[in-house]
């Protein structure tokens, strides 16, 4: 859902006003790059949840759905990398096309990102389940991707004001 209304708003112009503004994509970079670090620590930091007691969330229902679909469409949409990708560089891209060539591109990337976090999330439950208490290691390991990809996105910022100020 957020990635389409990103994709859409770039699509539709609102990439061609970002882009004309130099100083928008490092603080962009700069943020998102603060966002991964701070998310990041917070991922390595993070309690393990028992596997044993993971099943007992299904109980919850409807409010366990709701609660984490808008805890990831929160995440995506606080994310100024999924405005930078979806708004800057797709709809710079896709400048050219018609309006329902551009929507139909949105629809795309809003079906795919959906099976994307789909199949992630599938196999993140049932990897859950088979590693038990060994799950751990793989949220650390993701916690200190998302500070190094905050790292390197700090980065970008620092080196696009070299490059263009």
């Amino acid at each position: 859902m957020a990635d389409l209304t990103y994709a859409s708003l770039g699509i539709l112009g609102l990439g061609q006003l970002l882009t004309a503004h130099r100083i928008v994509p490092p603080i962009l970079f700069g943020v998102s790059g603060i966002v991964l670090i701070i998310y990041g620590i917070l991922t390595v930091r993070a309690q393990p949840v028992d596997p044993g007691l993971a099943g007992q969330a299904d109980l919850a229902g409807k409010s366990y759905f709701w609660g984490g679909f808008g805890t990831g469409i929160a995440l995506i949409l606080l994310n100024p990398a999924t405005l930078i990708t979806w708004v800057v560089i797709v709809g710079s891209a896709m400048a050219d096309a018609s309006r329902s060539e551009g929507m139909a591109a949105a629809v795309g990337i809003g079906c795919g990102s959906a099976l994307w976090f789909t199949v992630v999330a599938h196999l993140a439950d049932h990897g859950k389940k088979v590693l038990g208490k060994k799950t751990v290691w793989l949220t650390r390991i993701v916690g200190l991707a998302l500070i190094c990809y905050g790292v390197f996105s700090i980065g970008r910022a620092v080196w696009y004001v070299i490059r263009h100020f």
